[in-house]
């Protein structure tokens, strides 16, 4: 292990590095005795704990345990493995099947195989299960995979019913379809 850095301590692990520009930055544990430790290269008050091979370059940003992470932006965190952050305010969770990568600010990404659930267990097949209301102010997609939506449920102002052969569509409080769904002759 070697601190080079004002203030910042490393705690235990093998091959870990807090270079001269990572003040007031930590690593605790993790790395390895045949050479994947852990470095904290300018990122001042940033933190590793555990894991091996992570980098950090972003300040006040965090890698919580996993392997090959490395954070370039500022206040991020990444937690799992195959994680690069190279933007802001960032946190993103991977299991560590494929390679993750931020593509702007303020994103919260979560790449997990099994299924994420909130409130609940995932249920198997599906990427997202919730358990409780969902509130979205905007829903994106045509719709051909939504099932138990009866437009009596549909929360707001009372609206008409148009289908077609494969989507449902609402219109608006002025009785307006949604854009690009209806041309000269038909619904699209």
């Amino acid at each position: 292990n070697q601190n080079h850095a004002d203030g910042g301590v490393i705690v235990g692990g093998y091959n870990n590095m807090l270079e001269s520009d990572s003040n007031y930055s930590v690593i605790i544990g993790g790395g390895s005795s045949s050479g994947a430790g852990n470095t904290i290269d300018g990122g001042e008050y940033s933190s590793i704990i555990g894991g091996q091979n992570n980098t950090i370059t972003g300040s006040y940003s965090s890698v919580f345990s996993g392997k090959d992470n490395t954070i370039s932006g500022d206040y991020s965190f990444a937690f799992g493995e195959n994680i690069t952050i190279t933007n802001n305010n960032t946190f993103i969770f991977s299991d560590g099947q494929q390679y993750v990568n931020s593509s702007s600010d303020g994103q919260f990404i979560i790449y997990a195989q099994g299924g994420v659930g909130i409130n609940t267990e995932p249920t198997e097949n599906y990427g997202l299960s919730v358990s409780g209301t969902l509130s979205s102010t905007y829903f994106s997609g045509d719709g051909s995979q939504l099932v138990n939506v009866s437009v009596e449920n549909l929360d707001g102002y009372s609206p008409e019913l148009v289908a077609s052969p494969d989507s449902i569509y609402v219109s608006d409080s002025n009785g307006y379809l949604p854009d690009s769904t209806v041309d000269g002759d038909t619904i699209v």
